[in-house]
């Protein structure tokens, strides 16, 4: 007879590793930017693991020199008042984007931080969840009226820092479109008088009321446009 006429199990627990690792990029879409322009920052966080990571949350938290517009998000959703930008789930090998539009304030601080926070597994390498992105704000402010009547005071169209940008081209424009005075190199000089002959005459001292402007900076590769207002 069989001696083999039992049965018999064997069971062990094995422990299974998983390789998480997700990394962050920052980028801003402009390196130089003057006060009141527009700044758009691109965030990238990528799943390099080998199995899907869940519940990421980004820290997004914009500092006082930036004043937020609007965001897009590939994947997932941001919140403006937390900072947080959560992403529910992301795959093996895939990415996810979130680009935050802001505008350049006058002072603050422009060093932009975002963080990985916490997600499902914990990042198994931490050393690449935190990216910076700065801009190099310029002190360039336009001032929108001014009142060349000979007194002495605010004679002129005055624009900060304008003599740190010399390859410039102005350009002043009534409110019919007609252009009015326009130069190049930018130095503080206008007093109000056409230097072009259109629908007024050059040397003309134009009249009260309000004027657009067009300002192209090649330094900083930025055309900015306004109005200005021709006081007495």
């Amino acid at each position: 007879p069989s001696l083999c006429n039992g049965t018999a199990s064997f069971s062990q627990d094995i422990t299974i590793n998983t390789c998480s690792d997700i990394t962050i990029s920052k980028v801003a879409n402009n390196s130089q930017a003057a006060v009141g322009e527009t700044v758009v920052f691109t965030i990238t966080v990528n799943n390099n693991g080998s199995s899907n990571i869940n519940d990421i949350e980004v820290l997004e938290n914009l500092p006082s020199g930036y004043a937020y517009i609007s965001n897009t998000t590939s994947i997932g959703s941001y919140n403006v008042s937390t900072g947080i930008w959560s992403i529910n789930s992301l795959l093996a090998n895939e990415s996810a984007i979130l680009e935050v539009t802001v505008t350049i304030n006058a002072t603050g601080n422009y060093t932009n931080t975002a963080s990985i926070i916490n997600s499902d597994p914990i990042d198994t390498d931490l050393n690449n969840n935190n990216a910076t992105a700065e801009v190099a704000v310029s002190c360039l402010i336009v001032y929108n009226e001014f009142s060349p009547n000979n007194d002495g005071q605010n004679e002129h169209f005055i624009i900060d820092c304008i003599e740190n940008y010399p390859n410039n081209k102005l350009e002043i424009y009534n409110r019919y479109g007609n252009i009015v005075y326009e130069t190049v190199s930018y130095n503080n000089t206008w007093n109000g008088v056409a230097n072009v002959s259109d629908i007024v005459n050059k040397g003309e001292v134009l009249p009260v009321g309000t004027y657009f402007y067009s300002l192209k900076i090649d330094e900083l590769n930025m055309t900015r446009s306004g109005w200005l207002y021709i006081a007495k």
